[in-house]
């Protein structure tokens, strides 16, 4: 088993994107390092989307995603992290009782 280098999760040494974060493991084969020079504004805002699910703050992920999919209907990733978002979203909702 490998380790995405982002989150620290485990995946399978054929995935393409991590199941958790949804970074995309290929980026290491093609090269080591990404200068900030060429990320895309929607890397970045995919990223910072990351950065708020991870740290549970998915209403701010759930905009950032949103904002990504205007934009880019068929971004897989942003789609991934859009549905885990509104999942998360529902499960932390307040339970009535």
């Amino acid at each position: 088993m490998a380790v995405c280098p982002r989150c620290g999760k485990a995946h399978g040494s054929v995935d393409r994107f991590c199941g958790f974060c949804g970074y995309n493991l290929t980026v290491e084969s093609r090269s080591d390092f990404v200068t900030q020079r060429d990320l895309k504004v929607k890397d970045i805002r995919f990223n910072l989307g990351v950065l708020y699910f991870n740290e549970n703050k998915y209403s701010e992920a759930m905009d950032i995603f949103e904002k990504i999919l205007q934009d880019t209907p068929d971004h897989l990733q942003a789609i991934d992290m859009y549905e885990r978002t509104k999942t998360a979203l529902a499960e932390s909702a307040p339970n009535p009782e």
